[in-house]
């Protein structure tokens, strides 16, 4: 089992590197050979008292002052933004890049950076209190997790037992509201 940034995932299924993979994309696109699973909008996450986060809704051009932890690049969210921002004649104030989550989450929790998560990746800190969080909008951006298989060759009975546990797991947790913020895309309830 390995855990990367989309891309790096994405780069594994196209090599062989791994039989089954989970990724996220930012665009309203279908994936070849790929099953939407989750969607989600983003959110701008915060340390609770955060002044950019005191609103339910935080524009994005308001993000050009706001100081940001986000993926270290090339990452999809992270060319997303920077496009989005310079469609808008803003530049973002990114201080901090990271290849770890929990990097980016313990600089929230501890040094007045904020990031940019779906709700459902922060739900412990939003449900303790410890973060809080601004839906993005104007424009909003999305975020669809897929499931896919690597292209080397047939998909292994392990491979397609793993990806059905999956989508059980995701149906489970949608319905007992563990993802806060998301919805299943693709997969049967």
């Amino acid at each position: 089992m390995e855990e990367a940034y989309s891309g790096q995932v994405e780069e594994w299924l196209a090599e062989g590197r791994v039989e089954i993979g989970l990724f996220n994309r930012y665009r309203k696109a279908k994936v070849r050979d790929a099953e939407p699973l989750i969607g989600a909008e983003m959110m701008l996450v915060s340390a609770r008292g955060h002044p950019s986060t005191k609103n339910a809704t935080i524009p994005l051009r308001a993000l050009a002052r706001v100081p940001l932890a986000l993926p270290a690049r090339p990452n999809s969210l992270v060319t997303l933004l920077a496009t989005s921002a310079a469609n808008q004649s803003i530049d973002l104030d990114i201080l901090l890049e990271s290849g770890s989550a929990a990097i980016i989450v313990d600089a929230v929790k501890h040094s007045g950076l904020c990031t940019i998560f779906p709700r459902h990746a922060a739900a412990p800190e939003l449900t303790d209190g410890t973060f809080s969080a601004s839906r993005i909008v104007k424009p909003s951006i999305s975020q669809v997790t897929w499931l896919a298989f690597g292209r080397h060759r047939p998909a292994t009975i392990g491979a397609r037992v793993v990806a059905k546990l999956v989508k059980e797991l995701v149906v489970e947790f949608s319905r007992k509201g563990a993802w806060l913020g998301s919805s299943t895309v693709g997969v049967a309830q």
